[in-house]
């Protein structure tokens, strides 16, 4: 009498679920990694957009019209553009909140005056991740208003800048 061995063995199935463990781990640390960095890359870009919009909304200004102060509040997790436009009540644009991997470094407020530049300040504006410890530094300019994005690693304002 012929005997067939159908199946497999108990060693031959723990080996294929431990390279299954194996590779899955690895894929999910790869996947962590690159959901980190795309939230630090699209923080980085709504906040540019956010500060451009808040410049915009600055040069809707007449000249000397300081009851429609705009300007963006900042915390270590959230942003906001805000206007006290007719004094009461203060008008605020949606709060935009950080991905949870996400912190900030920045002043606590931001504002653009267009028609009197020394009111200005120039900033710098830190985003980390907290999984890849990678940063990206805003920095914006007082004349201008300019937003650069420096990927240089060591942030310094430019001689245009000051």
């Amino acid at each position: 009498m012929q005997r067939f061995n159908k199946g497999f063995t108990l060693i031959e199935l723990l080996i294929v679920i431990a390279l299954i463990g194996i590779l899955a781990t690895l894929g999910l640390v790869g996947f962590q990694r690159a959901t980190a960095t795309q939230d630090l890359q699209s923080s980085t870009d709504k906040l540019i957009t956010q500060i451009r919009t808040m410049q915009n909304i600055s040069l809707t200004k007449s000249p000397g019209d300081s009851v429609d102060k705009v300007n963006m509040t900042l915390s270590s997790t959230s942003y906001q553009i805000t206007t006290d436009k007719y004094a009461t009540p203060v008008q605020a644009m949606s709060l935009n909140t950080l991905p949870s991997t996400v912190t900030m470094t920045a002043p606590t407020s931001l504002t653009f005056d267009p028609f009197v530049l020394s009111n200005n300040a120039k900033a710098m504006i830190t985003l980390t991740s907290s999984v890849t410890n990678v940063s990206r530094r805003l920095i914006i300019s007082q004349e201008t208003g300019r937003i650069r994005l420096d990927t240089t690693g060591s942030a310094n304002y430019l001689a245009s800048e000051q």
